[in-house]
């Protein structure tokens, strides 16, 4: 396979979030009703701040940046938040938080 070909956008048509295009390259041959479900919560990203404007979302024990209707004068303060808090997990494990 390609990675070149992968597609992380959402495939709502399809009733898939993030990745939801790469169904038909990676996941296809998945039986759709033995992939497990996991608890979705979403969450503000910011003190003070409406989840509308800028949240994460929790699935299971991952940890999702939305990025689709952040306010774009919130983006650089919601990367900071998540660079706070990825700092102590990455340390621990040896890597660097390299923001996009």
């Amino acid at each position: 396979m390609k990675t070149s070909n992968l597609d992380f956008r959402h495939d709502w048509y399809a009733d898939l979030d993030t990745g939801g295009f790469n169904w038909h390259r990676l996941y296809r041959h998945l039986d759709r009703d033995k992939i497990p479900s996991i608890a979705a919560r979403r969450v503000p990203a910011l003190l003070g701040r409406p989840v509308k404007d800028a949240c994460f979302d929790w699935l299971g024990p991952w940890l999702h940046e939305c990025g689709s209707g952040v306010l774009p004068e919130l983006k650089a303060e919601k990367r900071a938040v998540l660079a706070q808090r990825l700092a102590p997990l990455l340390a621990a494990a040896g890597a660097d938080y390299c923001a996009a």
